[in-house]
């Protein structure tokens, strides 16, 4: 009877498939096992391919008895036909057999018996370094940054672990005095370490313990007494500490030194760490004294890669929020985060600042591939994919984009300037729902926070509620009054909202606070434009031109191209169509590099609009062509219908198409688009604005 049945699965091949899939399965959840903290997977993934791969197993062994699944289609099986063979094909089929009990005994254990470990199953190998609390007697927000800092180097350590997932910075910072559980939850990690500083002139006190975020029970603790001159050892020490209690768990090998500070001297390093403290502020002010800082770390040790990096940044930074021409900023950070490179070409952050250096005026291929090489230095520098994100959205390549801010978001889900920029991606994929909802997930958390209300005017901007956006620019400056990325919000709010009066009252704040502002200056253009004072937009065009549309390097650079665009701005609203061409000649780069951006589909409309009134028809009809492909790339990549439509309508107004340019007006309006304010005086709407069907679409 035994005989007859096993021959029988024989036949039917039950054995054969069942070992088959067991197999397979049992290398699926090594596969997914291995790549868990790798991605950051949350943490039913494992449980959920083993669940489905043992759910799998009756359902492939009753369909291999009714049915032949081997043939290359399913059909009906039958059953053996002749009389049993007493050979030695029993043997294989116990065999069989005992393999899918392996498979099976293995896949429960998987499921029901390591999962009774959470730190190895639940959350895999994970680690949040939460920042350490200074209780220094005279605490205060100046004492702060050395506990943080101490925080943040351990975290570096650890990071080197291999096998080991530690949460990125940011979203491990954004916890101060919370539980154990509230932490696992929110970062997916099995441990945290917390501590505290206590610094008294060169003596140092830190007390750390390792807490299961589970069940919040202490695995260990220390407390260690040294001088200030021994940071560097008791951060090697602590790092080594959490390697050896959790080496089963966790870690593996802990013979490899962590703590690599970049200096030997404790004086410059405790600059360092004020500095990046400073820097963090983002006011223009706080930026000076990170440069004070970082200036005074360089003192004590020349050779220190991280505080050139450090510096580096602050004169990036003050291009952005202070009155720093773009030219001279990108030159001094040029300057220090070469030295910083000379010294140490191996610091990821030192990689993206150069790409930011770059992205001041040279080609966004080359930022890119600084962008890139940080990441391939440290694939958890979460900063590295944002800074990517950055430019591929910036350039519009928006499906590219997409995925880069999710695999930030992976590594550091609460860093609040992933989640803005996201956002304002999402505005432009015309998601504004989604977009807004990050926002108010994040007004919540941090409602003072600068860069929140920023990004708020811009998706409500582009959303067409121009109300709400005006709260967003105003409460912005009321936040930061002297900030002059607030105040160009506010200009720019107003003069969608047809106020010019208004928006000249922040247009002179703006400009007296920081005329050399690279956003300022387009802000200004904008507002030149806007209230159709085109001698004063072809002013300042032209001596922001200077030493750039000739200058060696900036071929092909996005600055010459943005410059390029407003002269021709000008000079076709002062009826130069000529001048307006050769202008953008030059600053177009070779139409393989054009971005799928409703900008550079607008510019290209300029350029067509030039060629046509200086008598080039066929060269006008080249360019829409180039445009018109472009558009289509554009939409492939997702990007909303009112910007696009827009740009659509720049199109077919550049060439001779008035009326189609009204349609796909229509279209925008349709998709929350109405800044008529800029259609009233964008030169190549010229023809259109004079239509009946224009006007009838104004509000």
């Amino acid at each position: 009877m035994l005989q007859r049945f096993l021959s029988e699965l024989r036949h039917r091949k039950v054995l054969r498939t069942a070992a088959g899939y067991a197999l397979v399965a049992a290398a699926a959840v090594e596969f997914v096992d291995i790549v868990t903290p790798t991605f950051g997977l949350s943490d039913g993934a494992l449980r959920a391919v083993i669940t489905i791969a043992l759910v799998g197993f009756p359902t492939v062994v009753v369909l291999s008895w009714f049915f032949d699944l081997e043939s290359g289609s399913v059909v009906r099986g039958t059953s053996s036909p002749g009389p049993v063979a007493a050979s030695g094909t029993n043997i294989v089929s116990i065999l069989m057999i005992g393999v899918l009990g392996i498979a099976v005994t293995y896949l429960s254990y998987r499921l029901y018996g390591e999962s009774q470990d959470p730190l190895e199953f639940v959350r895999g190998k994970s680690i949040a370094v939460l920042p350490f609390a200074s209780i220094a007697a005279e605490q205060d927000a100046e004492t702060a940054y050395f506990s943080d800092g101490v925080a943040e180097e351990i975290l570096n350590a650890l990071s080197k672990v291999e096998g080991l997932r530690v949460a990125a910075r940011t979203s491990s910072f954004t916890f101060r005095d919370s539980n154990a559980r509230e932490v696992g939850e929110a970062l997916n990690v099995s441990v945290m370490l917390e501590g505290t500083v206590r610094r008294a002139g060169d003596n140092l006190r830190l007390s750390v313990s390792l807490v299961d975020t589970n069940d919040g029970f202490q695995l260990w603790s220390e407390i260690y007494d040294h001088e200030l001159k021994d940071i560097f050892v008791i951060q090697e020490q602590i790092a080594h500490a959490i390697v050896a209690a959790l080496e089963i768990e966790l870690l593996g090998d802990t013979g490899t030194v962590l703590v690599s500070p970049g200096t030997n001297s404790t004086a410059a390093y405790d600059k360092y760490l004020a500095g990046r403290s400073k820097l963090q502020v983002g006011t223009p002010a706080a930026t000076r004294e990170a440069i004070a800082l970082f200036e005074e770390a360089l003192e004590f040790d020349a050779d220190y890669a991280q505080a050139y990096a450090g510096l580096a940044d602050s004169w990036i930074s003050l291009r952005e929020v202070g009155n720093l021409t773009l030219l001279d900023a990108t030159q001094r950070s040029h300057a220090a985060i070469s030295k910083a490179l000379l010294l140490n070409n191996t610091l990821p952050e030192a990689q993206a600042s150069l790409g930011l250096c770059i992205l001041g005026g040279g080609p966004s291929s080359e930022a890119a591939r600084q962008f890139q090489k940080a990441i391939d230095l440290d694939p958890g520098y979460s900063d590295g994919y944002l800074l990517r994100a950055n430019l591929l959205r910036d350039q519009g390549h928006l499906a590219e984009a997409t995925r880069v801010y999710t695999q930030a978001l992976a590594l550091d889900p609460l860093n609040s300037a992933i989640i803005e920029n996201q956002a304002l991606l999402l505005a432009r994929q015309g998601l504004f729902d989604d977009a807004l909802d990050q926002l108010r997930e994040l007004e919540q958390r941090d409602p003072a926070r600068l860069t929140g209300s920023l990004a708020a005017f811009q998706v409500w901007s582009l959303s067409g509620n121009k109300d709400k956006a005006q709260q967003s620019a105003e409460r912005a400056v009321e936040l930061a009054p002297e900030s002059p990325v607030a105040l160009a919000a506010l200009v720019d709010s107003n003069l969608r909202r047809g106020e010019p009066g208004s928006a000249r009252a922040a247009f002179d704040r703006m400009n007296a606070l920081a005329p050399n502002n690279e956003l300022v200056i387009t802000t200004s253009m904008r507002f030149h434009m806007m209230t159709g004072d085109f001698d004063a937009l072809d002013r300042l065009a032209s001596s922001r031109l200077e030493g750039v549309i000739d200058g060696a390097g900036y071929s092909g650079s996005a600055l010459l191209f943005e410059r390029a665009r407003w002269g021709a701005v000008a000079l076709l609203g002062l009826n130069d169509p000529q001048g307006a061409r050769q202008l953008l000649e030059k600053g177009i780069p070779d139409t393989d590099q054009l971005d799928p951006h409703p900008e550079t589909i607008r510019t290209l409309a300029l350029l067509a609009r030039a060629k046509s009134l200086d008598g080039d028809a066929a060269g006008a009809a080249d360019v829409t062509a180039i445009a018109n492909r472009l558009t289509d790339v554009a939409r492939s990549e997702g990007w909303g219908r009112g910007q696009l439509s827009y740009a659509a309508a720049c199109i077919a107004a550049a060439s001779g198409s008035p009326e189609q340019a009204v349609v796909h007006l229509r279209e925008a309006v349709d998709a929350g688009w109405n800044d008529f304010a800029l259609a009233d005086h964008d030169p190549v709407l010229a023809d259109v604005i004079q239509l009946p069907a224009y006007r009838a679409l104004t509000p």
